[in-house]
């Protein structure tokens, strides 16, 4: 254990509230009642459905408007086939965790394949890789060949590695060092996208699965530490939404039952010889992960989905993240479906085909959605009704069908997909995936595009809204403008059947809202562009600026913000910020700049009494020193300060990104107990330590 001076009050007293991350929903220990209670209903619901399109074409279609409702009968069809395909995947759900220790010793390897992540994104995978509790090799694979990188990697206990050529982006990177891998008799290799932070026990959880000498690939969920982001939303009841729940915590669990559960990038374990048997990671296609997935099921391997959640990433920030991933995802589906014969193919079981073909049929989800979108604006335009059946005979078996489908949906995800959240985010993805589809009527290869991560510049930016949506926005209002008048006499158009377009104008404004708050959420303050290069984590406590302690509001690998007495400090100043963290003596110091300064919230004045109170009892010094206790108005003012760290120490930053991203990993673990080439932090420490020792004689 290092040794270091008494930390005296300030390390004593002051103490970040570090985060916790809550759990999603799953269907684990699910009753067995309720299962069977889902299950009729689902079954229930697709009676019901069947009946309805038949029923349609026999008693609703117009001939006088047959394109119209050919049109929106095609998409109703359509619509049922995915919802066929979702409900064979969510039958089986059994969602336990098998977890065992292994039971040999397995040699591994993790690599982090990595391009142009910034420090800050990259610093916290590398940190808490190399602490992983099991015995293993961390590798960095850099496809951007910058020195930090490999100085970084050096200094925490890390491979550094290269390429001379960067062919087929992070497939090409991947399958570059497997062959090293091999000569270094490696058995097992876990993968982390740059963003990704496992836990420290995230080995230990999985390896026991590989016991099986069947299963080439285990599967963790995908979640996310910045709860702030394009794609997680706040729920009336508490909690959060966030768009990719439903698929890592309960349709990937579900395909276990077919073993269909596939690849999905990173915060997986991978056998190496299944890997090499299929002549390593696919390249033909943008969607490397799930494409091998596919031909190891197709050689007779089997898949693995864990249900934990035992590494966290970055969810996309902004709208450009968000659509450059559905893009990217939707684009990579098509090739898939391009190349491979997902229907047919005998080396794949029939549950697999649909599971796969489920999935990727899933993404001409936005064509539909457009239609649906566009059938009640033509009926309000034109007058054209897309049935001819009474509105009294058509909307009781239309409104019955839909809550039965909602209904059942909302029960076979478990309740991870509230019908409003999931609507407008199936709006957001039209622009993305309705022209990615077109990729399956293109043979030539895509270019990989790397999701942008951290800072990507100094000012806020509003993202531009989608041609598309801003078209739809546009026709619903004069749509709904021109019922209006047409309803009042004022317009150019006598509709014949004033009810059915009345459901029209009804269902269009519906469809309004969603445009307006997809509309808003890509403008929002909540998700322009980033300043800051590393995510803030929004935590309370105390922290101590040049020894007297502050109330502190957000902390990240980059800089933190703070309560301080009102004109105690000014943008430009230069300050030593002490932050106190878990199993170690002494507190982290960082050298930082005041960005900004500004009065605090109403509701953070309160905070102010309790900073000044400690501001009294505290060692004064800096800024803040020439502020006694005794000068200060009564009822004194708070300002928030932001600040920005200033070439901050490695080791430091690294110990600081255990205790933010909550990885579990022990920093004072004795060094006969280390796993090979783990992060000697301690040691760094003493380092770290002596120079403040030395600096502190020089002043």
């Amino acid at each position: 254990m290092p040794s270091g001076p008494d930390p005296g009050p300030t390390a004593q007293t002051s103490a970040p509230l570090w985060p916790e991350f809550a759990e999603a929903v799953t269907a684990r220990n699910e009753p067995a009642w309720k299962r069977r209670l889902i299950r009729a209903v689902a079954a229930a619901a697709l009676l019901n459905s069947l009946v309805y399109v038949i029923w349609r074409p026999l008693a609703t279609l117009s001939h006088a408007n047959l394109w119209v409702g050919v049109l929106l009968y095609g998409t109703e069809l359509l619509g049922l086939v995915n919802f066929l395909l979702y409900t064979h995947d969510l039958w089986q759900l059994d969602d336990s965790i098998c977890w065992h220790p292994p039971e040999r010793d397995y040699k591994v390897a993790v690599i982090i394949p990595t391009y142009n992540e910034p420090r800050e994104v990259l610093l916290p995978t590398v940190t808490a890789a190399v602490t992983i509790q099991y015995p293993h090799e961390t590798w960095v694979l850099d496809d951007g060949k910058r020195t930090w990188v490999a100085e970084m990697a050096e200094m925490l206990g890390a491979v550094y590695r290269t390429r001379p050529e960067h062919t087929h982006a992070k497939a090409g990177n991947m399958n570059a060092v497997l062959p090293v891998l091999k000569q270094h008799g490696i058995e097992l290799v876990a993968i982390f996208d740059a963003d990704h932070v496992p836990k420290s026990t995230f080995l230990d959880r999985l390896l026991g699965h590989f016991d099986d000498p069947k299963v080439a690939l285990v599967q963790t969920p995908q979640d996310f530490y910045n709860l702030n982001s394009f794609e997680h939303a706040r729920l009336r009841r508490g909690g959060h939404f966030e768009e990719q729940n439903f698929f890592f915590r309960i349709l990937e669990a579900a395909r276990n039952s077919n073993n269909s559960a596939f690849w999905c990038g990173t915060s997986a374990v991978v056998r190496l010889d299944a890997l090499l048997s299929i002549g390593g990671v696919a390249t033909d296609t943008v969607t490397e992960d799930q494409h091998t997935t596919i031909k190891l099921h197709k050689a007779g391997w089997k898949t693995v989905y864990h249900n934990e959640v035992l590494a966290r990433g970055l969810a996309a920030a902004n709208w450009e993240q968000f659509f450059t991933q559905r893009m990217r995802w939707a684009q990579g589906g098509m090739q898939i479906l391009r190349k491979e014969n997902l229907i047919t193919d005998k080396r794949l079981t029939r549950s697999q085909r649909l599971s796969y073909f489920g999935g990727i049929f899933g993404w001409f989800q936005g064509w539909y959605q457009l239609v649906f979108l566009s059938v009640p604006l033509i009926t309000v335009l034109t007058g054209a009704l897309p049935m001819s059946a009474p509105l009294a005979v058509f909307f009781p078996m239309w409104i019955g069908n839909q809550l039965l489908l909602q209904a059942s949906q909302r029960l076979l995800s478990r309740g991870s997909t509230p019908m409003w959240h999931a609507i407008v985010f199936t709006v957001l993805k039209i622009p993305a995936i309705c022209p990615a589809t077109f990729t399956l009527l293109r043979s030539r290869p895509l270019g990989f595009k790397v999701t942008p991560k951290g800072k990507v510049g100094d000012t806020r930016r509003r993202a531009r809204v989608p041609l598309i949506l801003r078209v739809l926005l546009l026709v619903s209002v004069a749509a709904l403008a021109w019922y209006v008048m047409n309803l009042t006499g004022h317009g150019l158009l006598h509709y014949r059947h004033i009810d059915g377009v009345s459901w029209a104008a009804g269902w269009a404004t519906f469809d309004l809202a969603t445009i307006l708050a997809a509309v808003h959420r890509i403008k929002s303050d909540d998700f322009s562009s980033d300043r800051r290069a590393s995510f803030r984590f929004d935590i309370g406590g105390t922290v101590a600026i040049d020894g007297a302690q502050v109330p502190l509001k957000d902390l990240s690998l980059a800089g933190a913000r703070v309560l301080m007495p009102e004109e105690t400090t000014h943008k430009g100043q230069v300050v030593t910020l002490e932050v106190p963290v878990v199993d170690f003596p002494i507190p982290l110091q960082f050298r930082s700049v005041v960005r900004s300064v500004r009065p605090a919230s109403s509701n953070d004045q309160d905070a102010t009494h309790v900073a000044l109170d400690l501001l009294g009892r505290a060692s004064r010094k800096g800024a803040i020193a020439s502020h006694s206790a005794n000068t200060l108005p009564e009822r004194p003012r708070a300002d928030e300060v932001g600040m920005e760290f200033i070439d901050p120490d490695t080791v430091e930053t690294a110990l600081l990104a255990l205790n933010l991203f909550r990885t579990g990993a022990s920093v004072l673990v004795p060094h006969g107990k280390r796993p090979k080439r783990a992060l000697d932090l301690s040691r760094e420490f003493e380092v770290v330590n002596a120079l403040r020792k030395r600096a502190g004689s020089l002043s």
